[in-house]
C-alpha cells in the first residue's frame, strides 16, 4: 500500500512538472471559483443548528423560549469610583435610555435605573423602582445607597458589595418576525422556501451581531 502511494505521488509530481502551466491554470481557476462563494459563507456555532426543525428537543426548547425568553443576555460591567454619585447615576440613566432606543431586537434593558424595589415603611408596602424618586440632595443619595446595599437582590447581581461596580444587562428577543428575518437575509438568493413560510424564527447570527454592534456603538460614546 505504501509503495503504491509513493508511486502515485511520484507520477503526480512528474505530471505537474510536465504540464506546469495547465496545472497552475487549474489551481487558479479553482481558487477563483471558491472565492466567488465567499460572500455566501456562513458560520453556524449555535447548538440549535445541529437539530432538525422538527426535532422534539428543539421544539421543546423553542416552546420554552417563547414562554420565558432567551437564556442568554448581553452584560455590561461598569466600574466607576463610586456608583452612588450623582454624576455617575445621571450618566447611567442616559446610557440606559440610549441602549433602549438604539439596540434592535430588544426586549428589555435592566440596570439600577429600573431595578424593582419592594420595601416596607411603617404599615405600608412600597413597590416601585429604585430610582423612581431621583435623589435631590446628599442625604437622599446616602439613603438610596444604604437601601440598595441592604437589598440581597441587588448585591452580587447588579451591584458589588462596595458599590464600586454595577452591571447593565441587555435582553434580546428569542425570535424574529418574518419581516425582520427577510430583512437580515436581504441579498442572499438561496433562501429556503420552507423557512420563508414560518411566521417566526430564532434570531440569526447576523441579527445578534447587529444587536451587539449597536451596544458597542452606544458604549463607545461613554468610554
Amino acid at each position: 500500500m505504501r509503495t503504491r502511494t509513493e508511486h502515485a505521488l511520484l507520477a503526480l509530481g512528474h505530471f505537474a512538472h510536465r504540464r506546469a502551466w495547465a496545472v497552475i491554470a487549474c489551481v487558479v481557476a479553482l481558487i477563483v471559483v471558491a472565492g466567488l462563494q465567499l460572500p455566501k459563507l456562513q458560520f453556524k456555532i449555535s447548538t440549535d443548528d445541529f437539530l432538525r426543525p422538527d426535532d422534539p428537543v428543539r421544539l421543546a426548547y423553542d416552546d420554552f423560549r417563547e414562554r420565558f425568553g432567551r437564556d442568554d443576555m448581553i452584560v455590561v460591567a461598569i466600574d466607576p469610583p463610586e456608583v452612588f454619585e450623582r454624576g455617575f447615576l445621571e450618566k447611567l440613566a442616559r446610557l440606559h435610555e440610549e441602549l433602549e432606543e438604539g439596540v434592535p431586537y430588544l426586549v428589555e434593558v435592566r440596570s439600577l435605573v429600573n431595578a424593582r424595589e419592594t420595601r416596607g415603611e411603617a404599615d405600608r408596602l412600597i413597590v416601585g423602582e429604585l430610582l423612581e424618586d431621583w435623589p435631590e440632595d446628599d442625604e437622599a443619595l446616602a439613603s438610596l445607597r444604604d437601601r440598595a446595599l441592604a437589598n440581597p437582590l441587588y448585591t452580587d447581581f447588579i451591584l458589588s458589595r462596595d458599590a464600586g461596580m454595577t452591571v447593565v444587562t441587555v435582553e434580546l428577543e428569542a425570535f424574529a418576525s418574518d419581516q425582520d428575518t427577510l430583512a437580515a437575509l436581504e441579498g442572499f438568493d438561496d433562501l429556503d422556501s420552507a423557512e420563508e413560510d414560518e411566521p417566526t424564527r430564532a434570531l440569526s447570527m447576523a441579527q445578534e451581531g447587529a444587536a451587539v454592534n449597536a451596544v458597542e456603538e452606544v458604549l463607545a460614546r461613554y468610554a
